[in-house]
């Protein structure tokens, strides 16, 4: 399963560019065509997030080899029958 990498903010983006007068403020250059086309990057605050950080999201992994042990002793246990 997926979930958001809440380490992953614009102030740790690579496409991200620090203001150079205030280091709390900067530049997302995700688009490269902001420039190109007469436009201005948006200006974002370090904390905030886009989804577009390549690390923004990170794999949840769950240890299932204590579910299998429970799954095993309870068979081994058992008679075989179902019991609803």
């Amino acid at each position: 399963m997926k979930t958001r990498n809440p380490e992953a903010t614009c102030g740790n983006c690579p496409y991200w560019a620090r203001n150079p007068y205030n280091e709390k403020i900067g530049e997302c250059r995700i688009d490269p065509r902001g420039r190109c086309t007469g436009g201005d990057y948006p200006d974002v605050y370090t904390h905030g997030w886009c989804g577009e950080h390549p690390d923004f999201w990170t794999e949840q992994t769950t240890d299932l080899s204590a579910a299998d042990a429970n799954i095993n002793q309870a068979l081994n246990e058992g008679d075989g029958s179902y019991r609803p």
